[in-house]
């Protein structure tokens, strides 16, 4: 609440430095998953249904377009880890820093553009009343059959509805789901009985790496106030 925090004298910090590459990791590891079929990989391993695995060839990253909504903190970085790949890299941001897009080699197109061409999409913008809802049948319609959504930003950015119709359409070819509308999503959620889902408990990112960053950024923003200097991360300077 950050009126209150400001009513009462209280300076509100934030880490971003302790979830950006956790973050950014998070939905590349999603990527990966996808492209290889790993979900459905492993449950013919675990089923003895080996003869099976040629019916599920994977999608080769070479060439492919990187799309993300909203390139800030996480999305920038992401893009960073991706270079490797030999990708294409589209985004979407009003608010994005043109000069750090080129730097990255980031395509900055249209939303329309954005859902078109992307072979995996990535989700990297907050919620707020621009984005809640964002991701709907509308543009999902305009997604490549053989094109992925991931989401490691926030549940409401997506319409389940429209993404489980999509999904079990076929109209794109799966998703990668670390957040949803409700949390703890209930269990009998639809997009859990689906094959074409990779989903986690809005946790992916929990790593040694990213409890040790997010504690580092705090504590350094105590010995900074406690030594009269401004931390680096206030919300309410």
């Amino acid at each position: 609440d950050v009126p209150s925090c400001e009513k009462a004298g209280i300076l509100l910090t934030i880490a971003p430095d302790g979830v950006r590459r956790p973050v950014a990791v998070s939905a590349i590891t999603f990527m990966l998953m996808l492209a290889h079929k790993v979900g459905i990989k492993d449950r013919l391993t675990r089923a003895g249904r080996w003869a099976e695995k040629s019916d599920h060839i994977g999608t080769g990253l070479t060439g492919r377009v990187l799309g993300s909504i909203g390139v800030g903190n996480i999305g920038a970085e992401m893009f960073r880890l991706a270079r490797p790949f030999d990708m294409h890299f589209m985004a979407h941001d009003p608010y994005a820093d043109k000069g750090l897009m080129a730097s990255l080699g980031v395509e900055l197109v249209d939303l329309e553009t954005l859902f078109a061409r992307s072979d995996f999409l990535t989700i990297n913008c907050p919620l707020n009343s621009e984005t809640r809802g964002l991701v709907n049948g509308r543009l999902l319609a305009l997604m490549k059959n053989t094109s992925y959504l991931i989401n490691t930003a926030r549940g409401p950015i997506v319409d389940e509805a429209a993404l489980y119709a999509a999904l079990v359409s076929h109209q794109i070819a799966g998703a990668g789901l670390d957040v949803f509308e409700v949390e703890p999503t209930p269990a009998d959620n639809p997009l859990l009985q689906l094959d074409n889902v990779v989903v986690t408990p809005h946790g992916i990112c929990f790593t040694d790496e990213c409890m040790q960053s997010l504690a580092a950024s705090a504590f350094r923003a105590v010995v900074d106030v406690m030594n009269g200097r401004r931390p680096p991360f206030v919300v309410n300077a």
